[in-house]
C-alpha cells in the first residue's frame, strides 16, 4: 500500500513538518517497493525521521559556531591595521590633545624633541602632574601597546591623551592605527 504524509505521525510522533512527513512517507514507499515488508518500512522511515532530526539539531550548533567564528572574523577585519601614522602635535597654552578627532592606534610612541620638558596624560594633565618627557635631540620619548579585553585587543583613542608643556613646542607622535 502506498504511504501517504498523514500517515507518518500514525507511526512516528516526531514526524511534524511537512517536510518529514513528506520525508517519512517517502522512505516507507521506497522500502516496502524494494522489500514488501511493511514493518520493516515503518522502521526505516522512523529512523529517517529521527536521523533528520539529529541533522537539525546538528546544524543548529554547527550555525551557532559558525555564527560565532564570523562574529569574530568580522571583528578582526573590522579592527583591521590601518598602517602607521606619523604626525607632530604643537603645545597650545593649555592641555592640548594628541588628536582632535578619534584616532584609535594598537601601539604608539610620543617623543620630546623640543627644547623644554613636557608632560602627557588625561585633560587635566599640567607640567607638573603628567608624565615627563624630557627635553632634547631626541629627547624622552614614551612608548605603548594597547590592552587586552579578554582575547581581544583594546586599542588606545589618541583623542583621550593631552600634553601639556611650553606654548608652541612640538611632540612627535607614531602610531600603528586600525580602523573600527
Amino acid at each position: 500500500m502506498p504511504w501517504k504524509p498523514s500517515d507518518a505521525q500514525r507511526h512516528d510522533k516526531k514526524a511534524k513538518s511537512a517536510v518529514a512527513k513528506r520525508q517519512w512517507a517517502d522512505v516507507a514507499d521506497s522500502v516496502l517497493a524494494k522489500t514488501g515488508d511493511e514493518g520493516r518500512a515503518v522502521r526505516e522511515a522512523n529512523g529517517a525521521v529521527a536521523k533528520r532530526r539529529i541533522t537539525s539539531a546538528a546544524a543548529s550548533k554547527i550555525m551557532a559556531r559558525v555564527s560565532k567564528t564570523l562574529g569574530c572574523f568580522l571583528l578582526f577585519i573590522a579592527t583591521a591595521w590601518a598602517g602607521p601614522k606619523t604626525f607632530q602635535v604643537t603645545i597650545g597654552a593649555s592641555a592640548t590633545q594628541l588628536s582632535a578627532n578619534n584616532l584609535y592606534c594598537s601601539a604608539w610612541i610620543i617623543q620630546n624633541n623640543a627644547a623644554h620638558n613636557v608632560a602627557f596624560g588625561d585633560s587635566t594633565v599640567t607640567i607638573t602632574n603628567g608624565i615627563i618627557l624630557a627635553s632634547g635631540t631626541p629627547g624622552g620619548a614614551y612608548t605603548t601597546t594597547a590592552s587586552m579585553n579578554g582575547s581581544q585587543p583594546a586599542p588606545d583613542n589618541l583623542s583621550e591623551w593631552y600634553v601639556a608643556g611650553t606654548n608652541g613646542d612640538v611632540v612627535n607622535v607614531v602610531c600603528k592605527q586600525v580602523n573600527f
